[in-house]
């Protein structure tokens, strides 16, 4: 566990008006000093000067703004293979015993003082909470939320990159994501926290998948982005069919793919995993509203939802995935242009692939 520093209380600034007591004549100093300021920001925006350095406003703001979780510490559970980000003076706790006995969570609470492990979430601080149940624990904890008395509504979202989960929601803001991995079922849930506080804290969640030996590590660092895959494959940028080879990527190439059976891919429909950067600045569901025609008929689509994919907001497409239609598509933002991941069947090999895949600095 990361040490961490208890947060300190901040106290709040008394807001002044600017408007009281202040003559006119004062207000018109003020107002051609505005002037002047404008003009001078106006013209260093459009020749580089400062306080601009050569980058235009829009873009140091939307810099400043990608990725509001940047100063947070990791978290890191090797125990149940998961780790996730927090506010640097967030306190860690954790309660209960990491055997689960039959219908006793682990307990890591995030942002509470241990001495609340015995209370239940009615009494709990604003705060987040992970609890950790052995698989076959899943049915009851859906069973205990969805119990009518607590008034909670259901939908279905995928966290973690490619989990599936089920996220419930109560008038009062109260939210739980649920969802399974491996030998054990995860329940995550707020108290008092901001919605979108609680899905930045979500977009961090990420398992810890340890690569297969024998596999091996493809780096690009024109996006930054790295995925693992065996060795004796090949993470390729195009075919050569006259040739029946495949033309291997580089670490700047705009696009790279790995096929399940590679001699597939010189005679038959291969099962194909790739990525792919799309220079276009239209939004996720913009481009897939324009372009989703060309993977899938409309008819084989079975959902298209917004997810949250390795922090980075999405939009998957879900369709039948078979000769004339993709089994997945998702598509998110990645340096100005767009990354657009493309499967072609549900295969737990390219599936584990997939589950390496990684932003890099």
């Amino acid at each position: 566990m990361n040490e961490t520093t208890p947060t300190a209380n901040q106290s709040q600034m008394p807001q002044i008006n600017p408007r009281q007591n202040l003559h006119p004549k004062i207000w018109v100093t003020v107002l051609l000093a505005a002037a002047i300021v404008a003009g001078y920001l106006a013209a260093a925006n459009a020749k580089n000067l400062w306080p601009f350095g050569g980058e235009n406003l829009e873009s140091r703001i939307e810099n400043q703004v990608e990725d509001p979780t940047a100063g947070w510490q990791t978290y890191r559970n090797e125990q149940y293979g998961f780790e996730v980000k927090h506010p640097k003076e967030w306190v860690v706790g954790s309660c209960g015993s990491q055997d689960l006995p039959p219908g006793s969570p682990y307990a890591i609470y995030f942002n509470m003082d241990p001495q609340f492990c015995n209370q239940t979430r009615v009494d709990m601080p604003a705060s987040i909470v992970i609890l950790v149940y052995k698989k076959d624990g899943y049915a009851s904890v859906l069973n205990n939320l969805r119990n009518p008395w607590l008034k909670l509504t259901e939908q279905d979202l995928v966290v973690a990159g490619n989990i599936s989960a089920k996220k419930f929601t109560g008038e009062d803001g109260f939210d739980a994501i649920v969802f399974q991995h491996l030998n054990y079922t995860f329940d995550i849930a707020e108290q008092d926290i901001e919605p979108t506080f609680f899905d930045q804290f979500i977009s961090t969640f990420k398992f810890i998948e340890p690569v297969p030996a024998g596999w091996q590590t493809y780096h690009n660092e024109k996006y930054g982005f790295e995925f693992s895959y065996p060795a004796d494959h090949t993470a390729y940028v195009v075919a050569d069919q006259k040739n029946e080879k495949l033309i291997p990527a580089i670490s700047t190439s705009d696009r790279v793919a790995v096929a399940e059976r590679e001699e597939f891919v010189f005679c038959c429909e291969p099962n194909v995993l790739s990525f792919e950067v799309v220079k276009d600045d239209a939004l996720p569901s913009e481009w897939i509203g324009q372009n989703v025609n060309k993977f899938t008929a409309e008819q084989d689509i079975k959902s298209t939802r917004d997810v949250i994919f390795l922090g980075k907001q999405a939009v998957e497409v879900i369709a039948e995935g078979r000769i004339d239609s993709v089994y997945k598509l998702l598509v998110t933002k990645l340096d100005g242009h767009l990354l657009v991941i493309k499967q072609r069947y549900n295969s737990p090999f390219l599936n584990q692939i997939l589950s390496t895949f990684k932003f890099i600095e």
